[in-house]
């Protein structure tokens, strides 16, 4: 394999094995770092290291079993915490308040976010990983890297942001092999023994929405819900995997202005526990 192919390869963060809250990103960022050091360590470090979906292959999608996480100031990792927070414990709404209206449970959701997120332990019901839609690591999406002409001269950054947006025009069989390839890969992702009980899309909703449309059978078509902002923030479907039926959320950005902010977190949070706790209760009266 290249490196592209295994960039393709890597799934991303978490204990695959137990993980039953799957969060789905658009596109890893750098987290400060250089993009050599960063395509190494996922090609290298994280290769050597890691673990295959299905535990036999690793070209099949591979993860890294993370136990911390920086301390970054980005919203994405301190609106999931808050989210796995409440789905474990929902009897508590302090975790939707703004870090000067609770500092104390601000706090406790910055140390949740360092050192449980993509790695809850077996005491708690729901256990996050993170795998992102587009695999290529960018500092930001207005970036684009002739690295990965180095990695292959085929590689195009255009095409590849078109196959993946599911453009038809101008997009040659390598980069739709590409997408195609990934696409397995996160199909992998879903059907592994674990029972996934909700996958949860942040950012370019749209994008991801065609992703699953395309490869699966609905179990119940995506409509449009609002969460505060009195517009279709949120995106709500149904797939069926190994007799399994999975709700999907595919929600706006994870942060506040342009993104569902902390009031529409709170309501994404509360449906998508009425969702899973009743597709729970009917798989545990199914098994009985």
């Amino acid at each position: 394999m290249d490196k592209i192919e295994k960039l393709i390869s890597f799934c991303g963060y978490g204990n695959f094995e137990s993980a039953n809250i799957i969060f789905m990103g658009n596109e890893e960022g750098l987290g400060g770092g250089a993009i050599e050091d960063e395509i190494t360590k996922r090609t290298c470090k994280f290769w050597e290291e890691g673990k295959a979906i299905d535990g036999i292959e690793k070209a099949n999608g591979y993860y890294v079993d993370k136990q911390t996480y920086a301390d970054t100031r980005g919203p994405f990792l301190e609106f999931s915490s808050r989210l796995m927070k409440y789905l474990n414990s929902p009897e508590h709404t302090d975790y939707f308040k703004k870090n000067s209206e609770d500092p104390g449970t601000f706090q406790e959701i910055k140390r949740y976010k360092i050192y449980s997120l993509y790695h809850e332990g077996p005491d708690l019901n729901y256990r996050s990983a993170l795998v992102d839609y587009r695999p290529l690591p960018r500092a930001n999406e207005s970036l684009t890297y002739s690295i990965y002409n180095t990695l292959n001269e085929c590689f195009d950054w255009k095409q590849y942001s078109r196959a993946f947006r599911f453009q038809k025009r101008n997009v040659d069989d390598y980069h739709l092999n590409l997408r195609n390839l990934r696409s397995e890969i996160l199909k992998n992702i879903f059907a592994r023994n674990q029972e996934t009980h909700a996958i949860i899309g942040i950012g370019d909703k749209m994008t991801k929405r065609l992703f699953f449309e395309t490869h699966f059978a609905l179990q119940e078509p995506f409509k449009g819900r609002n969460l505060s902002q009195g517009k279709d923030e949120l995106f709500y479907g149904k797939i069926m995997i190994n007799g399994n039926i999975i709700p999907i959320f595919l929600s706006d950005f994870f942060q506040s202005g342009r993104g569902i902010g902390l009031k529409g977190l709170e309501m994404l949070a509360k449906i998508i526990k009425k969702e899973i706790t009743d597709l729970v209760f009917r798989w545990k009266k199914r098994t009985n």
